[in-house]
């Protein structure tokens, strides 16, 4: 209807005002067009910001990812090195038993 109702904001009545002063609930004068710049700079503020923490969150999940790839790769070294002294420990009792019947 009226571009100023979209602010929450009405015309003060028994005045002399222009687009720019009107009252809110309050009767606070606002100026609408630096209320309206406040507003998109505070969402452009948060926008960057939440950009910001994004990056940070990725890089951090990254981060985490090599770590986990890292130990991955050294679990599976020690899997593979306990594999090999298992079948060691396991020879050396098939010799020990070929021994003992003998």
């Amino acid at each position: 209807m009226f571009p100023w109702y979209k602010y929450g904001v009405t015309p003060r009545f028994g005045t002399v005002w222009n687009r720019l002063e009107l009252s809110n609930d309050k009767k606070v004068i606002v100026d609408l067009e630096q209320a309206a710049a406040a507003s998109k700079a505070e969402v452009e503020a948060v926008k960057k910001r939440e950009a910001e923490l994004r990056r940070e969150i990725q890089k951090k999940v990254e981060e985490l990812s090599r770590e986990v790839q890292d130990k991955d790769k050294a679990l599976k070294g020690k899997e593979a090195e306990l594999s090999k002294k298992d079948k060691t420990i396991q020879a050396l009792k098939n010799a020990l038993a070929a021994l003992s019947t003998d």
